[in-house]
């Protein structure tokens, strides 16, 4: 890299990574050009590497750091933290993961190839699940947005509740790690 370039690598999940936006519409992306707007102002230039994955949780991150991201020699680290990085990774749920996405993949192999459909069949399909879900959101309204509110919280608060103090200590050797090689976090 450049003597005059700030390089960030961003570590995160498919929040950080923007599933299912478009790549210009990230945050991360938009951080970018905010920060490269500012930064050509005084000569320097920001470099982002975003190495975030769908379904990553600070246990895979911090595994990724020390194995790939400490290679790339950034001066920052970003790391997105959502409500699921507080969950513990144990090997129960390693476990589970691993036969999960086995299974998954087993019936992929095993199913007979179908016939293709064709657009109007394909169309048609997509038309008929879509009546489907607005009839559902429809016929639910606030009471079930209600019910998701009161649900979730009871699950975050349980997790967060459970495995905070083991995720705090988790976050502070991963930031003593990050300073042994000069590197800052951000969260």
């Amino acid at each position: 890299k450049a003597a005059d370039t700030l390089r960030i690598l961003v570590l995160g999940d498919s929040v950080t990574f923007g599933s299912g936006a478009p790549h210009e519409a990230t945050y991360i992306e938009k951080l970018e050009k905010m920060l490269n707007q500012q930064e050509h102002k005084e000569g320097s230039s920001v470099e982002i590497i975003n190495t975030a994955v769908n379904g990553y949780d600070f246990d895979h991150e911090y595994a990724f750091w020390l194995k790939e991201g400490f290679k790339y020699h950034p001066d920052l680290v970003l790391l997105g933290v959502v409500l699921n990085d507080v969950k513990a990774l144990t090997p129960e749920r390693l476990k589970e993961t691993y036969a999960t996405h086995s299974a998954l993949q087993e019936k992929e192999r095993s199913a007979s190839p179908a016939k293709p459909l064709t657009f109007r069949e394909k169309a048609a399909r997509i038309c008929t699940l879509c009546r489907a879900a607005l009839g559902i959101m429809r016929a639910l309204g606030t009471e079930r947005e209600e019910y998701n509110t009161r649900y979730f919280n009871v699950l975050i608060n349980r997790e967060w509740s459970k495995n905070w103090n083991a995720f705090q200590a988790k976050l502070a050797r991963f930031r003593n790690d990050l300073d042994k090689e000069g590197v800052r976090l951000a969260v």
